[in-house]
This record gives structure tokens, C-alpha cells and sequence, in this order.
């Protein structure tokens, strides 16, 4: 039997592939199977290519080619399955299988990735995408409106402490020019009704104004001492009288006002009362001064200053309204309390009640004392060198010799009695 006769293929039973067979078989797979890899690598290029084509189509959804690359993983599986298939076909169908699914992927195989791919595009962004796009776009709505109220914030914070630096910088500004001011005030306060005494200027009536005004700002119950004094020097400096004769009794009573203070308010409302020319009620407010400053045992010498003027107006006023022998009195007073003084105030302040008490003797007819009145003022200050002290020795001598004329001991020209108040 010959070598073909033993291995006739036998009727119904599979008979193994010749050698030369199997190995051709095992070529074109291999052939295949490199093929399929680059049909892998092409697919997953084209993946990439549209995640980037589908990305630009809306700056907002960058994040796609994250939720696309499964897709390319899909379509991967499915090159695989049909790679397993092709193998298989290949198999059982040797050339005709691969040579057929060579032409296909060659004629068709592009276009249907693409397709499908497309599709997948699609319906992805028709069932998830706009939601996502939507969410993204408030995302970023919301996270822009953060910062920009955070900005806004920021500013406002800014420009708040600034605007408070700056008010409290003015404040502390107009504070100290106020406080100045009313230390001026002070001063001009102690000059009311003072002999000689200057007008004042228009800065100092500028700066008591200013101070008035301040003072408007706050409610009557929270205004202090000064602040009704501010107010009383402003209406006196322009001629409201009345008003500042009220401001001035005001501040007097003024809660927690110290006797000081009230005698200085009091002393300055009978200086308006006597602008006014209400006598009655001037002489009221300087023996206001009086009660409060008087019984004192020490005074400092602005007080005592402060009281001798008085007790020299409230003689003036009273002789103004005739009563003589009052005045009289207060004018002794003037000279039993401050009589050994030194200082040059309070001495100018005895030359004068001197000098007062003669014209209040001489209206009264009593000339030999109005004469003796007048010449205590020539001896105790005939001597001195003050322009204050002389003023009041010139007057008492000018008095002294209308007094004598009346008592018919001329000794020159007769003056007139008074000379001025």
C-alpha cells in the first residue's frame, strides 16, 4: 500500500490540514493580527480627533474628551471582538475570511467608526450634555459672582475704613481748633464789660460763631458749661442782648456747673442786663456773684478779680436807679475786701469803686465825702505809674474840683461830676 493509499481521507471523519496548509494559515494570521493592530491604533486616533473636534465646538464643556475616552476603550473592545472574529473566520474560512474583512475595513471600516463615534457624540450630549453644559456654565456663573461680591466686599471694606480714617482725622482736627477756640472764649468772657476793653475782631467773632454752631449739633440736655457760654458770647457779640442775658443765666444753672462757673455766667448776665438797661435785674445778678463768690474764704485772683467787678457794677446800677446809699455800700465793700491788694487788677478795681462812691455822694448831696472819696484816690494812687491807676486819679481830681465848686471852695475849672462811666 503506498503512502497516498494509507492516508486516503476517509469518508465523514475530518482529516488534519496538510503542514504546508497550517503554516500559510498561521502567516496570514499573523498578517491579520497586525493589521488589526493598526486598525486599533487608527481607531483610537480617530477617538482622539473628534474628542478634540467635539471640545471646540463649546469652550464650556473641555471636560468632554474625559467622558468620551471610554468610548474609545468601547470601540476598542468592539476591534477586539471583531479582530477575535476575523480569527476565527480566518480560521475556518482561511484567505476568503481575511481577504474579506481586509476589504471591508478598507472600504467601510472608517467610515462606520466614525459614524458610530458620531452617534455616541451625540446622543451623549442630547441625554447628559446640555445638563452638563448647564451645570458647568452656573458653575462658573456662581464661582465668577463669588469673587466678584468677594471684590466688591473687599472694596467697600476698604473704602469704609478709609472714610473713617479720614472723619476721624477731621475730627480730631476740628477738636483741637474748637478747643482752642474756647479757650479764647474764655478769655473774651472775662472781658465783658471790662473798661477799655477792645470790640472784638472778626476772627474772634468767626471763631465764637464756629463754636455756636458746633454746639447746635448737640441736644440741650448734653450741652456742658462752655457750650452755653459759646452760644450766650455769639448772640452778645452781635448785639442779641436778650438773647445772651437768657444764655448766660443758662449756663449759671447749668447741672454740675462749679461756683466758678456759675459766678462767671452770672457776673457776664448782669453785663447784659446792663446793655439792656434793666438795672434792677443787673444788680440781681451780680449779688448772684456775690453770694456765691463771697463767702468764700480763698479765692484764686481771677475770682477775686471777678468779684470786685461785680460789687463795682452793682453800685453803678444802683445808683442809676437812684438808690445811693446802696451803692454807696457796695462800693465800700469793694474797699474793705481788697483795700491791701497788691496786684493791679483788684487795685484798679478799688481806685474806681472810689471814684464811684463820690459820684453816688455827690448825687446824694453829701459833697464833703464825695470830696474825701475822691482824695483817697489821689493819695493811695496818685503816685502810680499804670495808665489804669492814672485814668482813675485824673477822674477823681476832675470830681474833687466840681464837688469843691459846689461847696464853694473852687479850685479851678468845673468838671463835669461823673466824667464818664
Amino acid at each position: 500500500m503506498t503512502y497516498h493509499s494509507r492516508h486516503m481521507a476517509k469518508p465523514g471523519v475530518p482529516q488534519p490540514a496538510p503542514a504546508a496548509d497550517v503554516e500559510d494559515l498561521r502567516a496570514k494570521l499573523s498578517a491579520t493580527t497586525t493589521e488589526l493592530d493598526k486598525l486599533k491604533e487608527r481607531h483610537e486616533g480617530l477617538a482622539k480627533l473628534l474628542a478634540a473636534q467635539t471640545a471646540a465646538q463649546n469652550d464650556r464643556i473641555r471636560d468632554l474628551s474625559i467622558h468620551l475616552a471610554p468610548l474609545g476603550w468601547f470601540f476598542t473592545g468592539i476591534g477586539v471582538l471583531i479582530a477575535a472574529a476575523s480569527i476565527a473566520s480566518f480560521i475556518f474560512s482561511q484567505d476568503k475570511a481575511a481577504n474579506s474583512f481586509q476589504e471591508w475595513l478598507t472600504k467601510s471600516g472608517d467610515a462606520y467608526f466614525k459614524a458610530e463615534a458620531k452617534s455616541a457624540v451625540d446622543k451623549w450630549i442630547q441625554n447628559e450634555g446640555k445638563d452638563r453644559i448647564d451645570e458647568l456654565a452656573k458653575s462658573a456663573v456662581e464661582s465668577r459672582t463669588a469673587i466678584v461680591d468677594a471684590l466688591v466686599e473687599s472694596a467697600k471694606k476698604q473704602t469704609d475704613e478709609l472714610l473713617e480714617r479720614i472723619d476721624a482725622e477731621t475730627k480730631n482736627k476740628t477738636d483741637a481748633i474748637i478747643e482752642q477756640y474756647r479757650v479764647n472764649i474764655a478769655n473774651y468772657t472775662d472781658d465783658l464789660g471790662k473798661v477799655g476793653a477792645k470790640p472784638p475782631s472778626a476772627e474772634e467773632r468767626q471763631q465764637v460763631e464756629t463754636v455756636s454752631k458746633q454746639v447746635d449739633t448737640k441736644q440741650e440736655n448734653a450741652r456742658t458749661f462752655n457750650d452755653w457760654m459759646a452760644k450766650a458770647l455769639d448772640a452778645y457779640f452781635k448785639d442779641d442782648f436778650s438773647a445772651a442775658q437768657s444764655l448766660f443765666d443758662q449756663a449759671s444753672r447749668t447741672p454740675g456747673a462749679t461756683p466758678e462757673e456759675v459766678a462767671k455766667a452770672q457776673y457776664n448776665n448782669g453785663v447784659a442786663w446792663r446793655r439792656l438797661e434793666r438795672n434792677s435785674e443787673a444788680v440781681a445778678a451780680f449779688e448772684q456773684v456775690e453770694i456765691v463768690l463771697g463767702s468764700a474764704t480763698e479765692l484764686a485772683s481771677q475770682e477775686q478779680e471777678r468779684l470786685a467787678k461785680a460789687l463795682v457794677y452793682k453800685g453803678i446800677s444802683l445808683d442809676q436807679l437812684k438808690q445811693y446809699e446802696k451803692a454807696v455800700a457796695a462800693y465800700e465793700q469793694v474797699e474793705e475786701r481788697f483795700g491791701s491788694a497788691t496786684e493791679l487788677a483788684l487795685r484798679e478795681q478799688v481806685a474806681r469803686a472810689l471814684v464811684y462812691k463820690g459820684i453816688s455822694l455827690n448825687q446824694s448831696k453829701q459833697y464833703a465825702k464825695a470830696v474825701a472819696a475822691y482824695e483817697q484816690v489821689e493819695k493811695r494812687f496818685g503816685s502810680a505809674t499804670k495808665t489804669a491807676l492814672r485814668e482813675q486819679v485824673a477822674r477823681a481830681r476832675a470830681n474833687k474840683r466840681a464837688a469843691l465848686k459846689l461847696l464853694g471852695q473852687s479850685y479851678g475849672a468845673q468838671q463835669p461830676i461823673g466824667g464818664g462811666r
